[in-house]
């Protein structure tokens, strides 16, 4: 996709809450416009994870429909999916990124229990906080 759009040739890029819109332009005018949704914050300074949904310094447009990825935790017994704040590190950032870029993508695949990504997730060393 980075190839495709050619992102990294744009020097300036904007997010707007307000509209949920993430913005690549030359700095003057924008070239390309793309609704955007946010999945949550990894704080590396105390290394957490953050859902969108949690964080009420966001604006609803942004994180409109994260919390279907937390329904499908409820649903499946996936407390990562679930729990507000937790202990995390970069690769759980990634994993919860990508599992919920899955949900809103493939949506037939929801109610699945052998997802693979969702398992890796509950292994035996994770504590929630």
């Amino acid at each position: 996709m980075v190839d495709g759009l050619k992102i990294d040739d744009y020097p300036r890029w904007d997010y707007y809450q307000d509209t949920a819109q993430l913005v690549f332009s030359d700095g003057e005018q924008a070239d390309l416009v793309t609704d955007v949704e946010f999945v949550g914050t990894l704080s590396t300074a105390n290394d957490t994870w953050m859902w969108s949904w949690a964080n009420f310094n966001l604006l609803e447009p942004v994180c409109s429909r994260i919390s279907e990825v937390r329904d499908i935790g409820e649903g499946q017994g996936f407390p990562l999916l679930t729990v507000p704040k937790w202990n995390a590190d970069i690769q759980d950032g990634w994993h919860i990124t990508a599992i919920s870029s899955w949900s809103f993508y493939l949506p037939s695949c929801r109610n699945s229990v052998n997802q693979p990504s969702l398992r890796s997730l509950k292994h035996p060393n994770r504590r929630m906080p």
